[in-house]
This record gives C-alpha cells, sequence and structure tokens, in this order.
C-alpha cells in the first residue's frame, strides 16, 4: 500500500478524520487516514481484497502516538488506520504500530485542527 505497486495505496492520501476528545476540547482523539478509494472514511480496499479478518490483540491502546486498525465493526478491516492523540482506553481494535519519529508532526496536525474546529463553531 506504501509503494503504489498494485495501482492503488496511500500516497497523496490525506488524514480525511480528526476526532476532538470528548473530555477536554484542547485535544484531538485521534487523527484516521488512508481512505484511498473515497477519501472520506468510506474506502475499505486492502492489499487483501475489499476486507480481512480480525487479528490477535496482543497490545492495547495505552498511550498517544499508537497505530491502529480503523474499522466498522468486528472483520472489517481494510487499508485504514488511525493514530492517537491522547491515552485511551476506549479503543478496542489491532494496534500494529507506533510514531518513533515525528510526534511533532502530529501535534502540528491536531493543532490545526482544533482551530479549524472552533472557527467552524463560532461561525
Amino acid at each position: 500500500l506504501l509503494t503504489g505497486q498494485h495501482g492503488f495505496g496511500s500516497a497523496g492520501s490525506s488524514f480525511h478524520r480528526v476526532i476532538p476528545q470528548l473530555s477536554n476540547y484542547i485535544s484531538t482523539f485521534m487523527l484516521q487516514r488512508c481512505d484511498f478509494t473515497h477519501g472520506n472514511g468510506a474506502g475499505e480496499k486492502s492489499i487483501y481484497g475489499s476486507k480481512f479478518p480480525d487479528e490477535k490483540f496482543v497490545l492495547k491502546s495505552s498511550k498517544p502516538g499508537l497505530l491502529l486498525m480503523a474499522n466498522a465493526r468486528k472483520n472489517t478491516n481494510g487499508s485504514q488506520f488511525f493514530i492517537t492523540t491522547v491515552t485511551t482506553s476506549c479503543v478496542n481494535t489491532m494496534v500494529f504500530g507506533e510514531v518513533v519519529e515525528g510526534i511533532d508532526v502530529t501535534k502540528a496536525l491536531e493543532v490545526e485542527s482544533v482551530i479549524h474546529q472552533r472557527f467552524y463553531a463560532d461561525a
């Protein structure tokens, strides 16, 4: 998916969903990305086809900067993933990675999103 070698991939896709943290408006909860088929969260294409089943949940969402699969329900994984921006235990999807460098970019996206949300909320 990253290289685009199969004629589709994540190059040029954006974070289409930035979800505010419910208990604190200053921070966001997560940044979601990689719907490269529709760009709005409805796409499910993966290297395995349209969807693939859940795997074992060995790691739990326990800190900011974790990468987790984004899905609609059980066994509906595709290409979408999200990055946690706060510590949360309310997410029950597969953790498959961690941001080890560039967390400052994640924080910059978070700040930009909050500014955008406040602008439209005040309009």
